[in-house]
């Protein structure tokens, strides 16, 4: 499909970014069995909820492909809660290196730790 590529990292871990109107959506899959972001928005129908998360960017840091947004999205059923993607809005089409970055600061952020 035009405006959207895959990279697979770890073997099995998707990337996608999506091109849209000068802008750029890379999705990152990760897969954690607990949600470590503190409190999301919920959304939920009947026993399914979406977890929603926006990480505030730290402005004396750098990130890859210069994001104007990052967010986290999880799902719990059943009293799990678990971290499934990570969503970079960025202003910069990243190359290789920078979607290859992006995929490790997702598992960091996923996992809780400070980027």
């Amino acid at each position: 499909m035009e405006g959207v590529n895959e990279y697979y990292f770890d073997n099995y871990y998707r990337v996608v970014v999506l091109e849209d109107e000068g802008g750029f959506l890379v999705s990152v899959d990760v897969y954690i069995t607990d949600w470590r972001l503190g409190e999301p928005v919920e959304k939920c129908i009947n026993n399914t909820c979406l977890l929603v998360k926006e990480i505030t960017l730290n402005n004396s840091q750098e990130y890859p492909c210069n994001p104007s947004k990052i967010t986290i999205i999880g799902v719990k059923t059943s009293g799990k809660r678990e971290t499934i993607s990570v969503k970079w809005l960025c202003r910069e089409k990243p190359g290789y290196n920078q979607i290859q970055a992006l995929y490790e600061l997702s598992w960091r952020i996923a996992r809780g730790e400070q980027i």
